[in-house]
């Protein structure tokens, strides 16, 4: 071994996935030592750890990326558990440390975790059962660990009332993923008016947990915006029907996901025309919807576009053809009409948007079927004040001059998935 190249010993090593293994390995010379302690990225502590060798254990181990300590089933035999002091000096050794995990943790307290800022590429954290952390460790937290973008809660007890370093992650850090045992805090969410969730997973049943619970709370919310939410069902929109009354807008990206109906198994997105229904009890003020590729009829769109004061409508990848843009034409308030992707809305189709009553904002992306012909009513109408196409290959820039008082011909516009907000 002593003959090896260092390169061939961190090949060798990086093929050795047991722990056990590696650290049998480690004594076998001092070069094998020096260099697992340089290369080892992942380590896992659970009970059998002494807390006087804790200190010994960062310092070998400098450039951890993923650590784990779970004290789950500990007891008072198996010596003292790791405490704020441990983990200031684990801090500031492994600072290179971007995931870490800590369970059942009775000695961790605020203090403690607002050392992890010294770990400024921290962007995964898992606390689960940590009773002495409060809001207001997290906020520090929250402040310092910039590159956040992962955070798991359960059954953090301690955490309660102020929410005020959610509304720094969501505001100022780089949060994409929240998961928490909510329905175990007070979050104070009453006045609530702006909420957004995005790539998230809801529990589809259950009263007291996922998106019914929050929804049943934001007894104020007037903006609600959802972007891949996976676990959505009807049922959370009837809860918002029942609950929000002060809702205005809102905004839905969905993705099919796999469903049991009866004995069956469909794919498709998890609101339905049920969903529409719910919101025509609530009489929506202007939602941005973007109902997506499966879910949703043409039917159950056009009727609650007709049923309520609706003034805002994107359809993205839609199944929506002329027969909808016909039905579309007795909507009283639709203003603003967005298509993206509708290949079946034809030439045809387009002629009924001259007798839309109150459209005066349009925009055509990706429409592969609509042409200048189909526009040339628009041009002798001369109704809309803003006209926006881009990636239609049939409609030329002469074909939309004079089509409205403002108008945007896109030759290079953003992709198609752009616009789908593929990720």
């Amino acid at each position: 071994m002593e003959h090896l190249s260092e390169e061939l010993i961190i090949e060798i090593l990086k093929r050795i996935t047991r722990t056990s293994d590696l650290n049998s390995l480690s004594l076998v010379s001092k070069q094998l030592y020096s260099i697992d302690a340089e290369q080892r990225a992942t380590i896992r502590l659970d009970c059998g750890l002494a807390t006087e060798a804790f200190p010994a254990l960062c310092s070998r181990f400098p450039n951890l990326l993923k650590v784990e300590i779970d004290y789950s089933g500990w007891t008072s035999g198996n010596g003292s558990q790791i405490d704020n002091q441990c983990l200031l000096f684990f801090s500031s050794c492994c600072t290179l440390l971007n995931d870490l995990t800590l369970s059942f943790c009775s000695n961790i307290s605020d203090p403690g975790i607002a050392c992890l800022t010294y770990c400024k590429k921290l962007m995964s954290l898992r606390l689960n059962s940590i009773p002495e952390l409060t809001s207001s460790g997290l906020l520090l937290l929250a402040v310092g660990c910039k590159a956040l973008s992962s955070v798991y809660l359960n059954d953090c007890k301690g955490i309660a009332g102020s929410t005020e370093w959610l509304e720094h992650l969501g505001a100022n850090g780089s949060l994409e993923e929240l998961a928490a045992d909510t329905y175990r805090y007070d979050l104070l969410c009453e006045s609530l008016k702006d909420l957004r969730l995005a790539h998230l997973v809801t529990e589809p049943e259950g009263p007291e947990i996922g998106l019914r619970f929050l929804l049943g709370k934001c007894k104020a919310l007037e903006r609600l915006c959802l972007e891949y939410v996976s676990g959505l069902i009807d049922n959370d929109l009837i809860a918002l029907s029942q609950t929000c009354k002060n809702l205005k807008s809102i905004s839905l990206w969905l993705n099919p996901e796999h469903y049991n109906v009866g004995d069956d198994i469909v794919f498709r997105t998890g609101f339905t025309d049920g969903s529409l229904k719910a919101l025509r009890m609530i009489k929506i003020l202007g939602p941005p919807l973007d109902p997506p590729e499966i879910g949703f009829t043409q039917e159950g769109l056009v009727s609650l576009v007709q049923s309520c004061p609706i003034r805002v409508l994107m359809l993205n990848s839609a199944l929506f053809n002329d027969d909808g843009m016909k039905a579309l034409s007795t909507a009283q308030f639709l203003e603003t009409l967005s298509l993206i992707d509708c290949d079946e809305v034809t030439d045809h189709g387009m002629r009924f948007a001259v007798h839309f009553p109150s459209l005066i904002n349009l925009t055509l992306r990706y429409c592969y079927s609509v042409s200048d012909v189909g526009l040339s009513e628009l041009v002798h109408a001369q109704k809309l004040e803003s006209l926006v196409v881009g990636g239609c290959p049939m409609i030329s820039e002469k074909g939309v001059q004079c089509a409205a008082k403002s108008v945007c011909y896109e030759v290079e516009c953003q992709s198609l998935a752009h616009y789908k907000r593929l990720r």
